[in-house]
């Protein structure tokens, strides 16, 4: 009987072993798990406010070692032109309308209420997306439709306000038949161009700890047009560990004033 006991006594110490390895290892499974979760939770707000952020005004607005609050958004603004080469339309009454090569079209800025802008921001393009050149005198930005008798084209003009872009006006000449038909401008939301420059020439520890952002982050600005990373600024994502990433479509502008439709990707870890 004793040894009965002996073997009783082994096997209870032996189920008891097994009963509280195996509540160990459930019990660290969870706070590993509740871990985790707790850590990809703060991960995802951190990349969302940087997000955010980023769509925003910086604060302080002309920031330099780095800023309190992470922004490189701003306004654009955009306004159609319709130029119609039909009789109705001409200058001089009583013109039958014919071939049009080199019609001027013109507009002042301040006429349509958008005086004080940056006019070196200024881009137009076609009905096909592409650009067209233009002369700039004060606020008046000046360019050349070919029309056909009968013929009406659309052209779309984009600015900004505060970009500082380098003067890309360039000489046209023509003649000025037609009166046009221009629309009043529209706000367009997008990363200006100065605000992304800044971010990217600024070092990342000192943008970090201005912000108070305690994770690592890496922000990237990718080209949806040809698909190609167009600025990637912060620190390089681990091979391993729990790294969040968000992404949005974005506006943004490149140095020509071009406004180029594109990603925007933040990464947290």
């Amino acid at each position: 009987m004793k040894g009965a006991s002996q073997i009783d006594y082994v096997m209870a110490m032996m189920i008891f072993i097994t009963v509280t390895a195996v509540t160990i290892s459930l019990t660290t499974d969870y706070f590993l798990t509740v871990s985790d979760t707790a850590q990809l939770i703060v991960l995802r707000s951190d990349a969302a406010d940087i997000m955010d952020s980023l769509g925003k005004p910086a604060e302080p607005a002309n920031w330099e070692s780095g800023p309190d609050v992470l922004g490189a958004g701003g306004k654009a603004y955009r306004f159609a032109v319709l130029v119609n080469n039909t009789a109705s339309n001409y200058l001089n009454a009583g013109v039958t309308a014919t071939d049009l090569a080199s019609e001027l079209v013109s507009v002042y800025y301040s006429s349509i209420g958008m005086a004080g802008i940056d006019v070196n921001s200024t881009s137009i393009y076609d009905e096909a997306g592409n650009p067209v050149n233009y002369s700039m005198a004060g606020d008046n930005v000046t360019f050349l439709a070919s029309l056909s008798a009968g013929e009406s084209k659309w052209f779309t003009v984009y600015f900004n306000d505060n970009s500082n872009f380098t003067n890309r006006s360039a000489p046209v000449s023509g003649a000025n038949n037609l009166s046009e038909t221009i629309y009043y401008p529209e706000e367009i939301n997008l990363l200006e161009y100065r605000l992304i420059q800044r971010l990217q020439n600024s070092q990342y520890g000192a943008v970090k700890n201005s912000t108070g952002l305690k994770n690592d982050f890496n922000i990237e600005i990718v080209n949806a047009q040809i698909n190609a990373t167009y600025i990637l600024f912060g620190d390089s994502a681990p091979l391993r560990g729990n790294v969040i990433s968000l992404e949005k479509p974005i506006v943004f502008q490149n140095s020509t004033a071009a406004l180029i439709r594109g990603k925007l990707i933040v990464r947290a870890w």
